[in-house]
Parts: structure tokens; C-alpha cells; sequence
């Protein structure tokens, strides 16, 4: 990031802190810094760690909706999350919701109150490793998906349509450490949306293993081939989040226009039987589309 340097006074410059850097780490006005003066460049240090943060949240009675209850207070960076209940059934859907957080583990639990805290902080290294690890599920997911289409192994499919749980928990994870970490708002913005767009990727790839396995379905080679046009894309779009030059930029940019081109024309191939295969097929495409905007 670029910062302007402020002069005050005759002598004396000065350079703002960002914002979302000083609130991720606790800073505030009167704080001591580390500033260690190098000959092209300023490091500037803190001592001071990010603010424990503590969530209370009641469930309503009646309530079916769990996960966004415990979902929301994580991706936000809280590390204790305090929640109460009053249905009977309703510590078994908090104890799955609970499942989908990384780092988090029960650490207590009552007739009417279940506190799930942040054990595993050490974990906030991670994010590109972790972000990583998604893009290499949701190719995992579709790669494996055309294989066992193209090879008629229904029973395989349930299994690739198991991965989409380690998507979500990827994607859950990524969007934490996105809102607390010390990212500029644009960035942190692009790169939630880059997150949520590759988990959906998954979702819709465990509907097309789901639509396939239920029906024992027949797949044309049309869909099969919008399937490889589909995961062609994605590579491009690891590629582009690990080399951000000018001639990745330029093989997204033609890379995208051609996906919209042959979704188009195999679409209109598509026999009657693989016409509910379509609509998911349309949203991987978007997604793709989406994150070659963001990218670009």
C-alpha cells in the first residue's frame, strides 16, 4: 500500500497508520511502536496484541436455522462465543454448526449454554495455505467429478460430494482471518467475495454429483465437455492468484470471454435428460466470470 507523508512543522514528517492495521492489533493513541530504520525501508513493529473478543447470542425458541447463529460471530474474529438456548434439540445443531469451525473447540457445555472458544490462535499464519487449499478442493471436486461421470462410478460420487464439508470449513475460515487481519477494506473486500465464489463452486459441483448419483444418469459428452471447460478456467484463475502478471491478466481476460462463448454453444447440444445439469453448470460459469472480475 501507498501512504502520503504528511509534513508538520519545519523539520518533522510524518506518516498515518492504516486503520484496519491499528484496530487488527489493538493500537491506540499514545502506544509505543518498535520502528526499525533500514536503508529503503521503515519497519514499523507492534508489541501490542489483537483485542479478545467475546460474542453472547441467544437462540430463539423455535428456531431451525442454527449455523448462522455461530457462523456469523466467527467470521467476524471473535474468539469465545458464548450461546443459549431454550429447544431441547438444539446443542445437536450447535454441536454441527460447531463442526465447521477451524481452530474452535467446546469448552463448555450445559443443560442451556454451550461456549465454543478459539483454541488454535496460531493458526492466523495460515490464510494463504488455507486459501490455497480451497482453490485445490473446488479443482479436486470437478476433476474428480468428470473421472467418475465419464467412468459411470455413481457410488464415487457421493464421496466427492462429501468434500464440499471441507470447502465450507475453508471458506469459513478464510473470511475469518479476511476480517481480522490487517487488509485494506477494498482488498479484504475482493478477496470475500474471491473465497465465498470458489466454496460456491463446490456447492454446485456436489448438486451435479447429486443430480448424476440419484438418477444413475446418462451424461453427454456436450456436459462433459462444459465440465472440462469449467475446471480449465479455474486453473487459470490459481494460476492468475499466484502470478499476478500482465500476461496471466491477459490469458484470464481471453480465457473468460472463451467460457462464456462455449457455455453458450454447448448449451445448445444439451439433451432433454441433462437439461437439470445446466443450471448449475450456468452459476460455476458465473463464479468463474466473477472472479476474473475481481482479478482483473
Amino acid at each position: 500500500m501507498k501512504r502520503k507523508v504528511i509534513k508538520q512543522g519545519n523539520n518533522t514528517l510524518t506518516l498515518t497508520l492504516p486503520r484496519t492495521w491499528c484496530e487488527t492489533l489493538n493500537i491506540k493513541a499514545g502506544d509505543e511502536l518498535d520502528v526499525d530504520a533500514q536503508p529503503a525501508k521503515l519497519v514499523v513493529q507492534a508489541n501490542a496484541n489483537p483485542e479478545h473478543r467475546e460474542a453472547e447470542i441467544e437462540i430463539p425458541k423455535g428456531t431451525k436455522g442454527h449455523r448462522r447463529f455461530i457462523v456469523g460471530p466467527y467470521t467476524k474474529g471473535y474468539d469465545v462465543i458464548r450461546i443459549k438456548f431454550h429447544d431441547a434439540d438444539a446443542l445437536p445443531r450447535i454441536l454441527e454448526g460447531a463442526s465447521l469451525l477451524i481452530g474452535f473447540e467446546i469448552t463448555k457445555q450445559s443443560e442451556n449454554l454451550c461456549v465454543l472458544t478459539n483454541i488454535a490462535k496460531g493458526l492466523d499464519t495460515e490464510f494463504e495455505s488455507m486459501k490455497s487449499r480451497l482453490m485445490s478442493v473446488a479443482i479436486d471436486m470437478l476433476d474428480s467429478t468428470i473421472d467418475a461421470i465419464e467412468k459411470k462410478e455413481y457410488e464415487r460420487l457421493k464421496s466427492i460430494k462429501e468434500m464440499e464439508t471441507l470447502a465450507n470449513r475453508l471458506n469459513l475460515f478464510c473470511r475469518r482471518m479476511v476480517n481480522t487481519m490487517p487488509f485494506e477494506q477494498s482488498a479484504a473486500t475482493r478477496l470475500n467475495k474471491i473465497i465465498c465464489q470458489l466454496e460456491d463452486i463446490t456447492d454446485q459441483v456436489s448438486d451435479i454429483c447429486e443430480i448424476v448419483e440419484n438418477d444413475k444418469m446418462k451424461v453427454a459428452p456436450v456436459i462433459i465437455e462444459a465440465l472440462r471447460t469449467n475446471s480449465k478456467h479455474l486453473k487459470l484463475v490459481r494460476a492468475m492468484l499466484t502470478k499476478s502478471d500482465m500476461q496471466s491478466y491477459n490469458t484470464l481476460a481471453e480465457g473468460d470471454r472463451q467460457l462464456n462463448l462455449d457455455i453458450y454453444r454447448i448449451s445448445r447440444k444439451v439433451p432433454t435428460s441433462n437439461v437439470p445439469l445446466m443450471l448449475p453448470l450456468y452459476a460455476i460459469k458465473e463464479d468463474l466470470h466473477n472472479i476474473a472480475e475481481e482479478l482483473n
